[in-house]
């Protein structure tokens, strides 16, 4: 079993936490509830830190293809707060992906890179989101992954392709 080991230094002490961590996800990140730090006495630090069990993360995969020139949307349901991890990998292109909230504001888009694309990011407000897949180039088209992956996450609809 592996751990993950917090250590935190102030002014007169070292604290030291050990937890187990959590399996490897398909996005490598270790997932933390919430980690706060407060200052007693200005002489230690106390960590509250919180993981939840892994087996309560969602982990939603879907296979897509893009047509050259089209996109596709999936939607989802997501919680206030929730961090969120969405990766699009391309066999055949370079994938650009922006979420969208219910009123239709952009809330995060990766940057153009060579076959993933990442958006790692807090949903700002309950409710639905639209996840948009594309090409970096206007042409681009093929097969994609998508993997999104959070705590209190649902998605509703299958993907449809847009134009």
């Amino acid at each position: 079993m592996k751990f993950l080991t917090i250590t935190t230094l102030s002014f007169l002490s070292l604290t030291t936490l050990t937890a187990p961590t959590l399996s490897h996800s398909p996005l490598r990140s270790v997932i933390l509830d919430s980690a706060t730090f407060d200052s007693v006495n200005q002489d230690r630090l106390i960590a509250d830190i919180t993981v939840r069990d892994r087996s309560d993360l969602v982990s939603i995969e879907e296979q897509g293809s893009l047509s050259p020139g089209t996109y596709q949307s999936h939607i989802f349901q997501g919680v206030e707060g929730e961090d969120i991890d969405i990766e699009v990998t391309g066999r055949q292109f370079r994938p650009l992906i922006e979420l969208y909230d219910a009123d239709g504001q952009l809330v995060g888009s990766s940057e153009a890179a060579r076959r993933v694309a990442v958006i790692e990011l807090d949903l700002p407000t309950t409710g639905q989101y639209t996840l948009v897949v594309k090409g970096t180039q206007g042409n681009d088209g093929g097969d994609y992954q998508l993997v999104v992956e959070g705590y209190d996450i649902r998605m509703p609809s299958a993907s449809s392709p847009s134009n």
